[in-house]
């Protein structure tokens, strides 16, 4: 995915400091999704040559290679998920003050 368009722009702020939060956002997904095209490539290597010297054809073999691979990355975000689902637990209707949330 190629997020470069996305600006992360909270309401009320300096352009500078939305364009030092943007930045730094766009070096993160650039990070993981560098650091995890690499793991997944590892995995399934891995697998691959596991399942090949186990005397599975080479088709069974590069099954079994992306299933480890996909399950993978399912696990990383499912475990993605569960942390953002705690970190932002008890934060409230995002761009409304305490006020308007009470009523």
């Amino acid at each position: 995915m190629n997020s470069l368009w996305l600006e992360v722009r909270p309401f009320g702020s300096p352009t500078s400091a939305c364009r030092l939060r943007t930045a730094l956002f766009q070096t993160l997904v650039q990070l993981g999704g560098s650091f995890g095209l690499a793991l997944t490539t590892v995995i399934a290597s891995s697998y691959r040559t596991k399942a090949l010297d186990a005397g599975k054809d080479a088709v069974r073999a590069q099954l079994t290679a992306l299933h480890a691979a996909f399950w993978l990355a399912a696990g990383c975000s499912f475990a993605a998920l569960a942390v953002a689902l705690i970190a932002l637990r008890g934060m409230g209707t995002i761009g409304k003050t305490k006020t308007q949330q009470a009523h």
